[in-house]
C-alpha cells in the first residue's frame, strides 16, 4: 500500500501537469499573454495559443457543419463541401498559393465529422504568415462551379465505397442503429451514393454560404509565434466573414433506450470482434472529466481493469481497447476486442462485471490520484505537437463550448472516489448494455 507520502507525491505530479497545461492556455511572459482568445464581431472566435519549444506552426479552421446539422435523409452534404473546398477548386491563385506552400513544407489536411468539419494547414513558423493567408483565400469568398463537385462526389465516392467493404464497420455501425435509431449518428457521415450524385454546385454554394460564417468559425492556432500578433493577424483576415446565423442540430437530444442488448453478425476472418457499448454523456456535460477518469481505470495501461480481467487472469482475449467519442450529443462508450469465437460469451460477461464493478464500490484515492496522473499525461504528450495542441482547443471549442476546457481541468483535480462511483452507476447500468459482435461463417 502506497503510504502517504507517495500519494501526496503522485497529486503533486498531476497538478504540476495540470498546471502546465493550463500555462499553454493562458500563462504569461512578462505583461504579454501567451494565450489569446478573443471573438470578433462577426462572430468568429480566434484562439492563438503560444509555444515557443516548437519551431512549427499549425493554423486551422474548425466549423459547425457535419451530420448534426443534416436531416437525416440528407447526411453527406457537409462531407461533400469538405471535400470540395479542400480538394476540389480550381482558382488559380489558390492552387498557385498551395504548390509554394507544399514546396515550403507546408502540409494541408483536415477531416469532416458528425459535429464539425476542419481545415488544418502546417508548415515551419517563419513562414506563418502564408499559412494564415493560405487557410484565408481556402475558406473565405469560395465560388464552387461543377467541376469542383465532380471532382468532390468522385473523392467522396470511393470513400463510401471502401467504408461499405468493411465487416467491422458494419458492427460498429449496427450497434450505433439499435442504441440511436434515426440519428445523423447512427449512418455514416458519408452519406449515400444515390444523395452524393444529386447534389449540384448550386447546392454546395447554398450551403457554404449559409454555414461557413462567423458564428459557426474558430480559428485555433498554436506554435513558435507571438500570441498576440498571431491573433491581430488572423482577426485581419477573417473579419470580413459574414456573421450568419449560428448552425443548429437537426435532431433532437438523444435518449438511451434499447431492449436488445445483443446483435451478431457474420462475416469472414477466423478470429471474432466484439464491441460492448454503454451509454456516455453529451461532449458539454459534467461527467465528461469523470468519464475519462473511468476510462483510464478501464482501459489506458497493462494494468487497466479490461487488461487484468480479460487478458492476464483469464485469457479471453488477444487485444482489449476502449474509448468513446465525445460529440455533442451522446455517444456510446465502447470496449472493443478480438478473441476467439469460442470465448465470446464469457468475455462478455467478464467485461460487463468489470464495468459494474465501478458502479459497485469506489476507487481508492490512491488509484484515483494514478488515474489523474495517466490522464493528464496522456494529454500532455499529445500536445507536444503544434497541430494536436491547435486541434484540442478547436475541437473542444466547438464540442464543449467556449468554458470547457477550464471547467475540465478544474473537474479532474477537484474529482473524488464518489465521483467516479456515481458516473460509473448513471451510465454503465445493464439496461442500457448493448453488445454487437462479428462471428467468423
Amino acid at each position: 500500500m502506497r503510504t502517504y507520502a507517495t500519494q501526496k507525491a503522485a497529486l503533486v505530479a498531476a497538478a504540476i501537469v495540470a498546471l502546465a497545461l493550463v500555462g499553454l492556455l493562458s500563462c504569461s511572459r512578462g505583461e504579454r499573454p501567451t494565450t489569446v482568445i478573443r471573438t470578433v464581431p462577426n462572430g468568429t472566435t480566434i484562439i492563438v495559443q503560444e509555444n515557443r519549444g516548437i519551431d512549427v506552426v499549425s493554423v486551422q479552421a474548425w466549423i459547425r457543419d457535419g451530420a448534426l446539422y443534416e436531416p437525416i435523409d440528407q447526411v453527406g452534404e457537409a462531407m461533400l463541401l469538405h471535400a470540395t473546398i479542400i480538394d476540389g477548386r480550381t482558382d488559380d491563385e489558390l492552387l498557385r498559393m498551395a504548390e509554394e506552400f507544399s514546396a515550403l513544407g507546408g502540409r494541408v489536411t483536415g477531416y469532416p465529422s458528425y459535429d464539425f468539419v476542419s481545415f488544418i494547414a502546417t508548415a515551419p513558423s517563419r513562414h506563418f504568415e502564408m499559412t494564415a493567408r493560405l487557410m484565408q483565400k481556402g475558406l473565405v469568398g469560395a465560388r464552387i462551379d461543377e467541376d469542383d463537385a465532380a471532382r468532390a462526389r468522385d473523392a467522396v465516392s470511393k470513400q463510401i465505397a471502401s467504408y461499405e467493404k468493411s465487416e467491422r464497420e458494419d458492427v460498429y455501425m449496427a450497434g450505433l442503429e439499435a442504441l440511436i435509431p434515426e440519428h445523423p449518428y447512427s449512418v455514416s457521415s458519408y452519406g449515400t451514393m444515390r444523395h452524393i450524385n444529386s447534389l449540384t454546385a448550386e447546392d454546395l454554394q447554398e450551403r457554404y454560404e449559409r454555414m461557413y460564417v462567423g458564428e459557426n468559425l474558430v480559428i485555433s492556432v498554436a506554435g513558435n509565434v507571438d500570441a498576440i500578433d498571431a491573433a491581430n493577424l488572423m482577426e485581419s483576415l477573417f473579419s470580413g466573414v459574414p456573421a450568419g446565423e449560428r448552425a443548429e442540430s437537426a435532431s433532437a437530444q438523444l435518449s438511451w433506450p434499447t431492449n436488445q442488448p445483443r446483435i451478431v453478425r457474420h462475416g469472414t476472418g477466423e478470429a471474432a470482434y466484439m464491441i460492448v457499448n454503454y451509454p456516455a454523456p453529451s461532449g458539454d456535460a459534467e461527467d465528461v472529466a469523470y468519464m475519462d477518469l473511468l476510462l483510464m481505470a478501464l482501459v489506458r495501461s497493462r494494468v487497466s481493469l479490461l487488461n487484468v480481467a480479460l487478458t492476464r487472469d483469464n485469457d479471453l482475449v488477444s487485444d482489449v481497447g476502449g474509448g468513446w467519442g465525445t460529440h455533442i450529443q451522446p455517444y456510446p462508450f465502447q470496449a472493443w476486442m478480438h478473441l476467439p469465437p469460442g470465448n465470446v460469451s464469457m468475455a462478455e460477461q467478464v467485461t460487463m462485471e468489470t464495468f459494474a464493478s465501478l458502479a459497485d464500490e469506489e476507487v481508492s484515492r490512491d488509484e484515483l490520484a494514478r488515474l489523474k496522473n495517466l490522464l493528464l499525461t496522456e494529454i500532455a504528450m499529445s500536445h507536444e505537437v503544434a497541430m494536436e495542441l491547435a486541434s484540442y482547443r478547436g475541437y473542444w471549442t466547438i464540442v464543449g463550448g467556449d468554458d470547457f476546457i477550464d471547467n475540465y481541468f478544474a473537474r479532474i483535480e477537484s474529482a473524488t472516489p464518489a465521483d467516479l462511483r456515481r458516473t460509473a452507476q448513471k451510465y454503465f447500468g445493464p439496461e442500457g448494455h448493448l453488445t454487437t459482435t462479428l462471428i467468423p461463417q
